[in-house]
């Protein structure tokens, strides 16, 4: 699959994916809540930004060390934390109340992410542990925003499911600024796409 083709299908599967969100709202109104920002429609942030995503709260809660480091690292910097989910939304806000932002993660199809990027402007990235998304990454790289996936790892289970999509898989690995992987197995199972240097 190549990037024009998996951008046609996430296009074609967007109300399926708010309708979904609006769905799960049912049960838990928080899903409900900013799908705005999820869609781009988010405020401008002014000034120098590091941009941190993890997926939801256990990722939040495995990034705090490095999100507290880079708060005494680059005091002149914003903090950006985005998640997918209400837990890791509410886990940020509970973490750091005003200290950082955070934002609901776009969906990955590019006119939303360009969108989201011009809101942004982040100075670096840091994708936490396996999440590979093609357009998001694909920006970041064509607007020369360094991007690193931090804390990385593929199990055996996840490998399979990327070889499905080998030529997609190569060329968003490839436009990464740094891999720094769990474990050996991750950083092996890397290897077969990856042209970079796997920490």
């Amino acid at each position: 699959m190549h990037l024009a083709l998996y951008n046609f299908i996430g296009i074609l599967l967007l109300p399926v994916m708010v309708l979904r969100l609006l769905l799960k709202g049912l049960k838990t109104p928080a899903y409900r809540q900013r799908i705005g920002e999820r869609l781009g429609f988010i405020k401008s942030i002014t000034g120098r930004v590091i941009w941190v995503h993890c997926v939801s709260m256990g990722e939040f809660r495995a990034a705090i060390v490095l999100i507290d480091a880079l708060i005494k690292a680059y005091p002149n910097y914003k903090i950006l934390v985005t998640s997918t989910t209400p837990t890791g939304s509410k886990a940020v806000s509970e973490q750091y109340q005003n200290k950082i932002l955070h934002y609901y993660f776009p969906f990955d199809i590019a006119f939303i992410v360009k969108h989201y990027l011009k809101k942004i402007q982040p100075d670096l990235c840091l994708l936490l542990e396996t999440e590979i998304w093609p357009n998001l990454i694909h920006t970041l790289y064509k607007n020369n925003i360094p991007t690193l996936l931090v804390n990385a790892r593929l199990s055996e289970r996840s490998l399979k499911r990327y070889q499905k999509f080998t030529t997609l898989t190569t060329h968003t690995l490839n436009k990464l600024s740094v891999i720094a992987t769990q474990n050996q197995n991750s950083a092996e199972r890397l290897l077969n796409w990856v042209l970079i240097r796997i920490k």
